[in-house]
C-alpha cells in the first residue's frame, strides 16, 4: 500500500494553455499575490500548457527573481512536454528554474489564467 504525503506548503498553479503577451499579466498578477500572502514554495504546473512565447518566458524569469532571489523561496515547474523542455534549453532558463517532472502535494490553486484574458488598458 503506498501513502501519498501531502505538503501544504507547497502551491501549485496551473498556466494556461497558451502562455503569451496576451495573458502573461493574469498568470503574473496571480503569482505575485499569492507570493505576498506568503507563499514561497511554487510549483507552475505546465500540464495545460502548449506554447510559450517570450513574454512567458520573461515572467518565469521575474518570478524566479522575486522569490528564489530577493525572498529565498523555490520556484518549481512541472508537467512540461518535451518541446515545452526544449524551449528551456535552449533559452537557458532550464538553469535558473527548477524543470521536474512532477510535484506530488501542496495545495492546489484553483485559479486559472483564462487563454484569452487581456490587461486592461
Amino acid at each position: 500500500m503506498s501513502t501519498t504525503v501531502l505538503n501544504p506548503a507547497v502551491l501549485r498553479v496551473s498556466a494556461p494553455r497558451m502562455l503569451v503577451i496576451k495573458n502573461r499579466p493574469a498568470l503574473l498578477h496571480h503569482l505575485l499575490d499569492r507570493i505576498d500572502e506568503g507563499a514561497r514554495d511554487v510549483v507552475v504546473g505546465l500540464e495545460r500548457t502548449t506554447y510559450i512565447d517570450s513574454s512567458g518566458l520573461g515572467m518565469l524569469a521575474d518570478v524566479h527573481r522575486v522569490l528564489v532571489r530577493e525572498l529565498g523561496g523555490r520556484l518549481r515547474v512541472d508537467g512540461a512536454n518535451a518541446d515545452l523542455r526544449l524551449l528551456l534549453e535552449v533559452t537557458r532558463l532550464s538553469r535558473l528554474l527548477e524543470v521536474v517532472d512532477e510535484v506530488e502535494g501542496g495545495e492546489e490553486d484553483a485559479w486559472l489564467a483564462p487563454d484569452d484574458w487581456t490587461a486592461p488598458l
